[in-house]
């Protein structure tokens, strides 16, 4: 209903649909399983991450035009097809949280985007994420 399923729809299915946006993903990784606000992240063969599904605490990783999504009287941002998280970080690895990713990326160092409530981020904040940053205290 959030558009997790990347295949172009806000409608369930219940039988397997494609990836819209003809990408050839090493792995694909649904969101945290009692999140409400559901996302995907996947990560194509020559490492990229993008995401697709709900947006509201920044858990795609991307700032760009998407969807608007309503929710209990509030509006947030959505998407339904693939989106590129932003800073063209080369991934090898992608994990989902609830309304949180992360990735480590080819040289080894660990990012993070979306909900900071409890630091989840690794970055020493609590402020929420659009874009992946950088985990802190890692070499």
């Amino acid at each position: 209903n959030w558009g997790q399923l990347g295949n172009g729809s806000f409608v369930a299915s219940s039988t397997p649909v494609a990836v819209q946006g003809g990408l050839s993903f090493s792995a694909v990784v649904p969101s945290y399983a009692n999140n409400i606000y559901g996302f995907t992240c996947g990560l194509t063969t020559d490492g990229a991450a993008y995401c697709w599904g709900a947006n509201r605490l920044g858990q795609l990783g991307t700032n760009a035009a998407i969807d608007i999504c309503s929710f209990g009287g509030n509006d947030f941002p959505c998407t339904s097809v693939p989106v590129p998280v932003a800073g063209g970080i080369d991934f090898v690895s992608l994990a989902t949280g609830n309304e949180f990713a992360c990735g480590v990326a080819r040289e080894g160092a660990a990012f993070c985007w979306g909900r900071n409530e409890y630091g989840q981020l690794g970055d020493g904040t609590t402020t929420n994420s659009n874009v992946p940053v950088r985990v802190v205290g890692l070499p």
